[in-house]
Formats: C-alpha cells, sequence, structure tokens
C-alpha cells in the first residue's frame, strides 16, 4: 500500500463515486506496507471492497481521523485505475 498527497481533488463528473488526483505533493513512494490477499480478499476486487471498508471505518472512528477529514478528501484505487471517494468536505 502507498500513501499519496495531491494538491486537487477533484470528484468530476460523478461526485462520490469517481474521482482525478491532481498532482503528488506527498508520495511515500512504493509499498510502506502490504496486505496479504489471505487477509483482504483472493482477487482484485475482493481486496479493493476490504480496504474501502477498511477505510470508511477509519474515518469514521480512527484517532487520527480529523487529519483526514482537515483535508478537501480521501479516496482510494489502484496506479493507473479507477479512484473511488470515500470522503469529501462540502
Amino acid at each position: 500500500m502507498q500513501l499519496v498527497g495531491n494538491e486537487t481533488f477533484d470528484p468530476g463528473d460523478s461526485p462520490g463515486t469517481y474521482y482525478w488526483p491532481g498532482a503528488e505533493t506527498f508520495s511515500t513512494g512504493e509499498a510502506i506496507f502490504e496486505v496479504p490477499f489471505s487477509v483482504a480478499g483472493d482477487d482484485w476486487q475482493a481486496w479493493l471492497s476490504t480496504l474501502t471498508q477498511w477505510i470508511d471505518d477509519y474515518i469514521a472512528n480512527g484517532s487520527m481521523s480529523s487529519v483526514l477529514r482537515s483535508r478537501q478528501g480521501v479516496g482510494l484505487g489502484f496506479v493507473d485505475g479507477d479512484m473511488y471517494v470515500r470522503w469529501r468536505r462540502d
């Protein structure tokens, strides 16, 4: 898993579903930790579903979730794939 910060957060034509990240302003580089398929699921769809739930739970209840909610938005996706909005400031 890699964490990336972007200068802009454009939810695009489908707010709440897809977004396009702006230029990177921060990156952890390659994987800072791994989530094994044995934990998250056997294929990418299961992995995405599991990680989506984890992120949603953290945004709602995490001890440092206020840091995430102080930004324009929080998204999730695969490199060169669709990005999904998990939280956005109204």
